[in-house]
């Protein structure tokens, strides 16, 4: 949609952004070949809860539950890209509309990018991604001690954090990311923890594992006490 407006199958979207609205038939004519468009494109992606193609107007075509372009124009993320700053944007979770902020499955994140033509964004092209991806990939149910959460490389937020986690802070998540990838011991209450982290290529956000120093001292006795078994 938003890097192939050129070929024949996408050309409604690029329609239907620029058609003129006193011109009400041919306007709802690119509306349905839009949305037919759409709806094939979106069909059986399981973990989409809705996608939005935007004209900066407030013209709209979406496919499933969708924030509404009177909430997504004030977002800072907006301006960014109508104004071709960056080609795309990473919305942290958030409940699709302000409107509905229950139960916890409406909980989305979203990744935004702008409709090009000529060289210029007439629009935008937003996909909101049901949050139950996020456990399905991150909630490894505290093997061997780890729990896992992802923050936000860029502003330090906490994008993900299992129901059951320990109740640790930012700063003790993020304290000592110094590159892309590593490890550092940190204390907090304490407790001293290993955190091991790295951050995706695709997206600005942080994988960070976390385990108790003692897990980890707990698990090597354990091997260690085998292996004299072993020798014995």
């Amino acid at each position: 949609i938003s890097n192939k407006v050129s070929t024949v199958q996408n050309n409604c979207v690029i329609k239907y952004l620029q058609a003129d609205e006193q011109d009400s038939a041919y306007l709802v004519e690119c509306l349905q070949d839009t949305q037919d468009y759409l709806t094939s494109t979106c069909n059986f992606k399981t973990y989409l809860h809705g996608m939005a193609i935007y004209n900066f107007d407030g013209r709209m075509v979406s496919y499933g539950l969708t924030t509404p372009f009177q909430e997504i124009e004030g977002q800072d993320w907006f301006a960014v890209i109508r104004d071709e700053e960056q080609k795309i944007a990473f919305v942290a979770p958030h409940y699709y509309t302000i409107r509905q902020q229950s139960p916890s499955s409406s909980r989305v994140f979203s990744i935004v990018r702008p409709v090009l033509y000529g060289g210029e964004v007439i629009g935008l092209v937003m996909a909101d991604i049901k949050c139950a991806l996020l456990d399905e990939m991150f909630d490894i149910n505290n093997i061997n001690g780890y729990t896992i959460y992802v923050t936000d490389s860029e502003t330090g937020a906490l994008i993900y954090a299992p129901e059951d986690a320990p109740d640790v802070s930012i700063q003790t998540l993020t304290g000592g990311v110094t590159g892309d990838q590593g490890h550092y011991f940190t204390e907090e209450d304490g407790t001293d923890y290993l955190v091991v982290y790295t951050t995706s290529s695709f997206t600005p956000w942080t994988v960070v594992g976390i385990v108790e120093r003692s897990s980890i001292i707990s698990g090597f006795i354990s091997v260690r006490k085998q292996m004299i078994l072993m020798i014995s």
